[in-house]
């Protein structure tokens, strides 16, 4: 990620909280020698990364994933919805596979939660 240049405005962000946790969070500041602000935003970043890259990951049972490599390995003969034409575009590339996953008889999940795709 890139550093913002010297004298660039950045976000602003207050939350009032509970004083136990600004307690614990001063504590766990202190103790990796950093301060709160730095710790903070430190933590919340690294989370922030982890929740969006689980969320971005999509997971399957392992009879979907053979299912999925037997598609990938030879592939259904494309439909009218699968013809380059509609392939190309981007915004219908999420839904061709869709139908591709929904033809083959995969159950598309991400993590862990059945995909709710119109058929």
């Amino acid at each position: 990620m890139r550093k913002p240049k010297v004298g660039t405005p950045t976000p602003l962000f207050e939350a009032r909280i509970p004083f136990q946790i600004y307690d614990q969070m001063q504590r766990a500041a202190r103790s990796r020698g950093a301060t709160l602000k730095s710790y903070i935003v430190a933590t919340a970043g690294a989370d922030a990364r982890q929740v969006v890259k689980v969320s971005d990951t999509m997971f399957l049972p392992p009879n979907d994933q053979r299912l999925l490599a037997a598609t990938l390995i030879n592939p259904p003969q494309p439909n009218a919805t699968l013809s380059l034409s509609s392939v190309v575009e981007p915004s219908n590339c999420h839904r061709a596979a869709v139908e591709v996953a929904h033809e083959s008889g995969l159950q598309l999940r991400r993590c862990g939660v059945s995909c709710q795709y119109p058929r």
